[in-house]
């Protein structure tokens, strides 16, 4: 038996971690959005690094 929640998350783009934007009791590094592929309103960011 597949994930309970399979059948809806067809040919779903996902978004890993949160943002400013997630709800603060909902964010951790593991949260997940879901979205279809034609969607244009996701919230999404890069975050970039340099070790010095």
């Amino acid at each position: 038996m597949g994930e309970y929640n399979g059948k809806f998350m067809t040919s779903q783009f996902v978004l890993r971690g949160s943002c400013f934007l997630t709800p603060a009791g909902h964010a951790r590094l593991t949260y997940r959005n879901f979205y279809p592929p034609a969607s244009r309103w996701m919230a999404s960011g890069l975050r970039l690094a340099r070790d010095v």
